[in-house]
């Protein structure tokens, strides 16, 4: 007679487990990484509609004929956007945006701001008086479109074109900025997840609209551009040219310096208000630099810090 043989009660629940244990160290892996996924589309869908609606209205001259954030909504961004509900800056709650929220990579939180001040670089009335934000208290407003983004939006209706000027002050060339919420009230309500930012620059036909994504953590020291372009991309470069630090994967790089002024107005939101910072945008033979505390548009040749960016 053959004797049959297979696996005993015990052998099976073992592998069971072993299954349990590997499962239960490799799913939040991968929710994570769905969740990441998501936020991205979410930043790609806010860059494509928010962004675009006020990209449109810079190449028609209309991104600066309102009178006010309110004006601005109502009137302009809502003839290129689908807007289902409309909010003023005393009740932004009631278009889905939560009154707290938690800034990049960090359990710090803060409230939604409702003044260019609040957002990152300080405003005139805080000594810095050259932009053309003169007035913080009529330029944000809260909308609801009609795919369900949360949007609180702060106008710039005086907004300038990039002229190449060392030590303009880059705030100048902001026409507005969004803060979304993809989600609206819901967790985790942080800034680089189900919160971000989509920044419209320049109020002519040179204008840009950008939405960059930085990474939670920077790299502070004297880098230079050639390092600091390692550090964001090549690994295998950064190490050889001596500089400790991992690489961080695919699709990550140096802001160019739109974006860096983009994370500049949102400074209080990613956590940097001081401190000036490479860009990959060069003028030969200068690299230009964005100073976060005061939003100098620097051109040098100079080192500087490196926040990292994914597109």
């Amino acid at each position: 007679m053959r004797k049959l043989t297979g696996f005993t009660l015990a052998e099976v629940l073992i592998t069971l487990g072993v299954i349990g244990v590997v499962a239960a160290m490799t799913m939040p892996v991968l929710i994570n990484r769905i969740k990441d996924k998501q936020y991205d589309r979410a930043r790609e869908k806010a860059l494509m509609s928010i962004g675009e609606a006020g990209r449109l209205l810079a190449i028609q001259g209309d991104i600066g004929a309102g009178t006010d954030a309110e004006d601005f909504v109502k009137n302009y961004l809502s003839k290129k956007l689908k807007i289902a509900k409309t909010c003023d800056s005393n009740h932004l709650s009631d278009c889905g945006l939560p009154e707290t929220i938690k800034k990049l990579g960090a359990t710090d939180t803060m409230s939604m701001p409702n003044t260019f001040a609040g957002l990152g670089i300080p405003s005139p009335e805080s000594g810095s008086n050259y932009y053309t934000i003169r007035d913080n208290t009529n330029y944000n407003y809260g909308f609801l479109t009609a795919n369900g983004f949360a949007v609180n939006l702060f106008y710039n209706p005086n907004c300038t074109t990039d002229t190449n000027e060392e030590n303009k002050l880059a705030p100048d060339y902001v026409c507005m900025n969004a803060v979304y919420d993809m989600n609206g009230k819901r967790n985790p309500n942080q800034v680089g997840k189900d919160i971000g930012f989509v920044t419209v620059l320049y109020p002519n036909e040179t204008n840009r609209a950008v939405a960059p994504n930085p990474t939670a953590t920077e790299t502070k020291g004297n880098f230079t551009w050639e390092n600091g372009n390692a550090v964001c991309g090549n690994g295998d470069e950064a190490f050889s040219s001596g500089v400790s630090m991992s690489p961080l994967g695919v699709g990550y790089s140096l802001p160019d310096k739109d974006e860096l002024l983009s994370m500049a107005i949102n400074g209080n939101l990613i956590g940097i208000t001081s401190y000036s910072y490479l860009s990959s945008s060069v003028l030969p033979p200068f690299i230009w630099t964005q100073i976060f505390h005061s939003g100098g548009r620097i051109k040098n040749m100079g080192t500087h810090n490196v926040r990292c960016v994914r597109r």
